[in-house]
């Protein structure tokens, strides 16, 4: 949900602009997309709490697929703070940056996962 609302957005904001009365305006999706966003983020953020009781408590442990575990832990800290950035400390000169900072680690996100998912079954001699 965070990845398709993120895109939309993105999608919205650069791509789909609308006429207005007074020349190009924002998008009427870009704000709904922007809302479910920040819910999709509260739940993941809950999910991936839960996944620190266990998957990565586990997985530390076992010693494998640290490298890149860590790495994804990094990531979703720096997506969550960037994220927090942009809601509550970003200013209008320092919203540009902050933004391609949040979305460009956003649309790394799955590629990391899917290495993520790959190198863990790999370590267990499941990967095909």
């Amino acid at each position: 949900m965070l990845l398709v609302t993120g895109a939309a957005w993105l999608v919205a904001h650069y791509f789909m602009h609308v006429a207005g009365e007074f020349g190009e305006t924002i998008n009427p999706i870009e704000p709904w997309t922007m809302k479910l966003h920040g819910a999709a983020a509260m739940a993941a953020l809950f999910f991936i709490g839960s996944l620190l009781n266990s998957h990565i408590r586990r997985a530390n442990k076992a010693q494998r697929n640290r490298y890149s575990g860590w790495t994804m832990l990094a990531l979703l800290a720096l997506l969550t703070i960037s994220g927090y950035a942009l809601y509550y400390l970003a200013s209008e000169s320092t919203r540009p940056a902050w933004s391609i900072g949040h979305w460009t680690l956003g649309l790394a996100f799955p590629i990391m996962l899917i290495l993520h998912i790959y190198l863990g079954r790999l370590s267990y001699g499941v990967a095909t």
